[in-house]
């Protein structure tokens, strides 16, 4: 296995996973170059319509929905500017634009009485 450093030119890893990592990704761009470098042109070649096709891994990361809605949340939570056409494609729901902060409890009941200090059945102390 140390043709495998050797080739890449990168500092032995310390982890098995890291070392796992590392000949996974040599086998799989070994397999790409494989694939375009002799499966395409021998399928061209014979006539199948690969011309000009390449092969490539797709690396993308895949979230589960919790996931994503975790990301989410601590992105507008976290006071980072999201422009509201990402929830209107994702989720399908119009983003009108931002609602009013409420008001807190102690302020909704003091404007509630503000015209009949006995609207609830007795006198509030304030």
């Amino acid at each position: 296995m140390r043709w495998l450093y050797a080739a890449c030119r990168c500092p032995l890893p310390r982890q098995p996973l890291q070392l796992f990592q590392l000949g996974f990704l040599h086998l799989a761009n070994l397999l790409r170059n494989i694939i375009n470098d002799r499966l395409l042109p021998l399928m061209t070649k014979h006539g199948f319509p690969v011309e000009g096709c390449s092969f490539e891994w797709n690396y993308t990361v895949e979230y589960t929905p919790q996931e994503q809605i975790n990301i989410e949340q601590m992105l507008v939570n976290g006071g980072y500017d999201i422009d509201p056409q990402y929830f209107a494609e994702k989720y399908g729901i119009p983003v009108l634009g931002k609602r009013e902060a409420a008001l807190p409890a102690t302020d909704l009941v003091k404007q509630l009485t503000a015209g009949d200090p006995d609207f609830f059945g007795f006198a509030l102390d304030s």
